[in-house]
């Protein structure tokens, strides 16, 4: 069975081009007459999306940081965006909104469009006056908040018709990695090669030591082995049962002590593991710190994979419907498990299938043979460590 999903698309586009039409105008003529460029004390970077389309811009926050260290940083994002991006050597503040557009569900819905609010924000934001605005989402309404938000230099990802409303235009390799889209944008702003290419996120010692004990993952206790089940995007999830059987094996196998991470709806504690688990709910934070922890991670095409890629922890990451060119992990060891031969992807969370076939033909084996392999490597990598080696340290960098 296929489902026809475009006229809601359709009729979203054309709305869409009405509204750029009407601001449009008064927009370019508000360009004309920026004031002239200056020394760069304060920063807006547009990433108003996803956990993971945050950690892929922490390269970019941190080369930014390095070229104007005394800058003022703000990231326009979701609230939640403080326990990634905030940093002495990323961001020093931001500016939170949940833009209707940004949702996984009902993005559509008229109703969710709080213009007073938004125009409230966007006038706060550009009565601060921003020398330096940065956009690397080819996205026309990114560039219509980089246009309203105003500012010295508006350099954003090239976007078709929305490249009037910026004032710099970076083209993107349509090929390339998200990630390398805001190394590019970095590139143009600061006038040289990023410093950090590859995001990175650090975790607090405090923080890091209250989880593992609270979460009683002691040292010595064996490998940790951490489980994410879950994904915001319903056709990203493998079976929550294959994670299951996925799982016991590898305590069978190598020992150590088993991590589950659920989603903030539960989806993920009721996972039918035989093995006993350390269940993790927590805040952003608290989550971040124990995925440092684990020795390897198994999950899908999520937030919490990109978080483990940039805290060098070992992924074994289900991929279905995205790009792994365009979505991938980054970190130093990843194995990523997929169907290759799929037409129809990518296909931007909308399956026209009755069921997301991408995922549901990945068998376990190949899932746990990749996890096995990492495991192996990890619990090599830590044997030979000198005996009073801090693992904690080792596990990710520590500000």
């Amino acid at each position: 069975m296929i489902r026809d999903v475009a006229p809601r698309r359709r009729i979203a586009a054309a709305v869409g081009a009405v509204a750029f039409a009407f601001l449009a105008a008064p927009l370019l003529l508000l360009n004309a007459i920026r004031r002239r460029r200056g020394p760069v004390s304060k920063i807006l970077v547009l990433e108003p999306w996803g956990i993971g389309d945050l950690v892929l811009a922490t390269g970019a926050l941190r080369s930014c940081r390095a070229a104007f260290p005394t800058a003022r940083i703000t990231v326009l994002a979701k609230s939640y965006a403080e326990s990634i991006v905030v940093s002495p050597k990323m961001a020093d503040d931001v500016a939170p909104y949940d833009f209707p557009w940004t949702a996984f569900t009902d993005k559509y819905r008229i109703s969710r469009y709080r213009l007073a609010e938004i125009a409230r924000l966007v006038w706060r934001l550009r009565r601060a006056r921003y020398d330096l605005v940065l956009n690397a989402r080819a996205d026309v309404r990114n560039n219509l908040l980089g246009a309203l938000v105003g500012g010295d230099r508006f350099v954003s990802a090239a976007c078709g018709v929305g490249d009037l409303l910026a004032t710099e235009v970076v083209n993107l390799d349509r090929d390339a990695h998200r990630a390398e889209d805001w190394n590019r944008v970095a590139q143009q702003a600061i006038g040289a090669s990023p410093t950090q290419p590859r995001p990175r996120l650090t975790v607090d010692a405090a923080v890091c030591n209250r989880v593992r004990a609270e979460l009683g993952l002691a040292e010595g206790i064996g490998p940790i082995i951490g489980i994410h089940p879950g994904a915001r995007i319903g056709v990203r999830r493998w079976e929550i049962s294959r994670f299951a059987a996925v799982a016991d094996r590898l305590v069978q196998k190598f020992g150590g002590r088993l991590v589950v991470f659920a989603e903030p709806d539960g989806y993920g504690e009721a996972i039918p593991a035989r093995t006993p688990f350390v269940a993790v709910r927590r805040g952003l934070t608290e989550t971040i710190a124990a995925i440092g922890l684990c020795d390897v991670l198994v999950c899908n095409d999520s937030g919490p994979m990109h978080i483990a890629s940039a805290l060098d922890v070992p992924v074994a990451a289900v991929f279905g419907p995205t790009s792994v060119e365009w979505f991938g992990p980054l970190g130093a060891t990843s194995e990523v498990v997929r169907i290759d031969e799929m037409p129809c992807r990518p296909c931007f969370d909308v399956c026209i299938f009755a069921e997301p076939r991408c995922m549901t033909a990945i068998d376990e084996e190949a899932v746990f043979k990749a996890a096995s392999t990492l495991l192996s490597g990890a619990v090599g990598a830590r044997e030979t460590l000198p005996p009073h080696h801090d693992h904690e340290l080792s596990s990710f960098a520590v500000e």
